[in-house]
């Protein structure tokens, strides 16, 4: 589908659905043997709104179809049909219905500027033994909002995906709520045997706000995907929200969610930007374990590293007895790491030994209210090692 100028897909039919728009091989009642079609849009701008569905699925043994988008100018993704779905740009490998054999296919979008919104999903996603695709966006501007997604996952023994971002400007995620739930960027293993894949994100500045996150998360055997981000200039995760919810709503995040002995690990994190920071209580970049998997190392690279009104950096090990191991957090500051006001960089374990953490900064370490450290519970193991180095260490009221 081509134009020289607009490219515009939106209305709904009787029933109340958004334009579809299929070249899948087979479907959730035929099992198929050939290969899907692909799919290629260009346009200056490109609008797909009222809830479309845009897909190159596969249901059998043959590959999943490639989706290709170019908008040299703008691409909208928004809207949702009458049952409040919104846009889906899909090539899975099955459905929750079909386990497919045959791999997914990939997704490549270009664009000027990219706007997903109103529970918009990009997703190469597998439910069977096929593995999940690619989905790969580069453009000069990139925003998500409420609780759109960019995901791909596994829910069967197939592999879990690659999502590969870049942005040449800025790289945001906001208006997210508690109702609409977590938007973002996943690369999940859910109650599989496959392992979920990567994340890989380069933008000039990243902005995450409430109910949005990157994060990789395993439930059973397979193992979280690696989650490398880097930022030119600022990385900034900030959380407003003030329930008593226990749990975070914004941040990086590599979970093992497993509470058997024998779940997958969750994985290591690689963060850079030239300052880092995070703010409010419910924002984080964490790896943790519920079960015998480890959680992953978080290694931070900056200038700065800024914490601030409760934020943390940590890895925790929740089991009692027999937990994984906590992570290894290492940050290496060129100027400074400053704590403010009850934020902590952390590691914990209940029942293994907890991580070691390694803080480097050049000229200063600064705690106002705040913490570094690791400690152990209960259970066999020991509470990891805390190194610090820097011209200087200001405690004001502060702990290491």
């Amino acid at each position: 589908i081509k134009a020289d100028d607009t490219l515009i897909i939106s209305g709904l039919n009787e029933a109340g659905k958004g334009t579809v728009i299929t070249s899948d091989s087979g479907d959730s009642e035929t099992f198929a043997e050939g290969n899907a079609g692909r799919i290629i849009m260009e346009a200056e701008q490109i609008t797909l709104t009222d809830g479309p569905f845009i897909s190159s699925d596969t249901y059998g043994t043959g590959r999943g179809g490639d989706i290709v988008i170019k908008a040299d100018d703008m691409l909208m993704i928004s809207g949702r049909d009458e049952a409040g779905e919104g846009t889906i740009i899909s090539s899975d490998s099955g459905d929750g219905e079909t386990s497919a054999e045959g791999d997914a296919g990939q997704i490549e979008i270009e664009a000027g500027r990219m706007t997903l919104t109103d529970g918009a999903s990009v997703r190469s996603n597998t439910y069977g033994f096929g593995n999940a695709g690619q989905v790969k966006i580069a453009a000069r501007q990139i925003t998500l909002k409420d609780n759109s997604q960019i995901n791909v996952s596994t829910w069967g023994d197939g592999e879990g995906g690659t999502v590969t971002v870049k942005a040449t400007d800025p790289l945001t995620f906001s208006e997210g709520s508690e109702e609409d739930g977590p938007g973002g960027i996943f690369a999940n293993s859910e109650f599989a045997e496959g392992s979920a894949g990567e994340i890989k994100i380069d933008a000039r500045e990243i902005t995450i706000t409430d109910w949005l996150e990157i994060s990789s998360t395993t439930w059973e055997d397979g193992n979280a995907g690696t989650i490398t981000v880097s930022a030119d200039d600022t990385l900034k995760i900030s959380a407003s929200y003030t329930s008593p919810l226990s749990f975070t709503t914004c941040g990086i995040f590599t979970k093992s969610n497993g509470i058997s002995p024998d779940s997958g690990s969750g994985a290591d994190m690689d963060i850079s930007a030239a300052t880092i920071t995070l703010s409010g209580k419910k924002s984080a970049i964490s790896s943790s374990t519920e079960g015998g998997g480890d959680a992953g190392d978080i290694r931070l690279t900056s200038d700065r590293l800024e914490l601030d009104n409760g934020a943390a950096v940590f890895s925790v090990s929740k089991l009692e007895e027999n937990g994984g191991k906590a992570g290894t957090i290492t940050v290496n500051a060129a100027e400074s790491v400053r704590l403010n006001g009850d934020s902590a960089l952390t590691t914990e374990a209940e029942g293994a030994g907890g991580g070691k953490i390694f803080v480097d900064a050049g000229d200063e370490i600064y705690l106002l209210n705040s913490r570094i450290t690791s400690s152990v519970k209960q259970g066999e193991g020991k509470g990891g090692d805390v190194t610090t180095e820097s011209k200087f260490v200001i405690l004001n009221n502060g702990d290491i």
